[in-house]
């Protein structure tokens, strides 16, 4: 489903939400909402560069729950972002794929089918270059009051 302000109320009352969009400023609107209203959810997004005849990049993996959002701007970063290599790009399937399995790794944690021993990382992100996920750990007093 495609969403947008005139539909935002088909998300009332879900226990979660899975957000999977290749705009910045769309992701920022929806994303908006679900703060708004108190509705947690789980982002992934790409930021993927030619260099040297290979991609490079990161995919990332943000969650926001009512009690932990205020980290959400920053990690979603500039609505300016160039998105066209996503619709350039054939070899994206994998990444996505990981970042559709970590998103429900995520989840499984958030409800206790996992074991969350880091309880505070609501940011993830995988470094194609160094084959990394690394974790920013966010509490809310610890945010940037220019984020908030």
């Amino acid at each position: 489903m495609k969403v947008g302000p005139d539909n935002f109320s088909e998300l009332d009352g879900m226990d979660m939400v899975f957000m999977c969009v290749d705009s910045v400023s769309a992701r920022n609107l929806i994303a908006g909402y679900l703060i708004e209203k108190g509705i947690p959810f789980i982002d992934s997004g790409m930021g993927l560069e030619k260099a040297d005849n290979q991609l490079t990049g990161q995919v990332r993996v943000t969650t926001g729950v009512p009690t932990h959002h205020l980290h959400v701007k920053e990690a979603f970063g500039d609505s300016t972002i160039d998105d066209d290599i996503y619709a350039s790009n054939i070899q994206l399937s994998e990444l996505n794929s990981l970042a559709a399995n970590l998103m429900l790794i995520k989840w499984k944690r958030l409800i206790g089918i996992y074991n969350d021993q880091a309880e505070h990382d609501f940011n993830s992100v995988y470094s194609v270059g160094s084959n990394k996920i690394l974790q920013s750990q966010y509490e809310e007093d610890e945010i940037p009051t220019d984020l908030r």
